[in-house]
């Protein structure tokens, strides 16, 4: 046969992954459409290849190689099927069997590619859409804190952690004893004073003295 079919297979898995990568892309908010252009190459070398298919089995048909035409067609139609559910799905229309063709490789040693391409996307993934996509994203500033503050509220004094701690630190300086005021004028001993003998002042009159003796004398 004058065209290789293993060739488109191989193209349609490389579409599958693209596709998964897109959807990996979608699914993490990041740019889906930068490999847009090569899955869009890739579509169509896979429908000129459906093309080639197509007149190699008429070919043989009209050659009479029975055997090798139906062969031919059993091939073309499971790549007119794959690229049916591709091209849907790149369009943004997948059909009830499109999520079973790009879960499985038409080459058995992609198994484990496609396993890692359909896992759910982690945080923290180094995807070169991740990557691009932060070198790209904008960050809106943060709003002022001041114009988010409340005004504060009066509080009380906090007591140092040193006094907390403390059981005697709580308690206030004691008070010193108040004496007691007696109202009571205290009484003082009396003082005896000893008198001193009063003198009897003498008067003079007309050559007279009067003593206070309990009687006048005459001189």
């Amino acid at each position: 046969m004058a065209t290789n079919p293993n060739q488109y297979f191989l193209l349609a898995d490389h579409i599958k992954l693209s596709l998964l990568e897109r959807q990996r892309a979608i699914s993490l908010n990041l740019e889906p459409t930068s490999q847009d252009g090569h899955i869009s190459r890739s579509l169509e070398s896979l429908r000129d290849g459906l093309e080639n298919i197509t007149n190699e089995r008429i070919r043989l048909e009209e050659a009479g190689e029975t055997s090798e035409s139906l062969t031919l067609q059993e091939t073309e139609h499971t790549l007119r099927t794959q690229y049916d559910d591709l091209a849907s799905q790149f369009l943004g229309h997948p059909t009830s069997s499109t999520s079973s063709t790009l879960s499985h490789p038409n080459d058995p040693s992609l198994s484990n590619d496609f396993a890692r391409a359909t896992e759910r996307p982690r945080v923290g993934t180094s995807s070169s859409f991740l990557k691009k996509s932060l070198r790209n994203s904008t960050i809106a500033p943060l709003p002022n804190p001041s114009a988010l503050a409340t005004p504060p509220r009066s509080k009380k004094p906090m007591i140092p952690p040193a006094q907390r701690s403390s059981p005697t630190a709580m308690t206030p300086p004691p008070v010193p004893p108040i004496r007691a005021i007696s109202t009571t004028t205290s009484k003082s001993t009396p003082t005896i004073l000893k008198s001193s003998p009063i003198k009897t002042p003498r008067l003079i009159d007309s050559g007279r003295v009067l003593e206070d003796r309990g009687s006048l004398v005459y001189r």
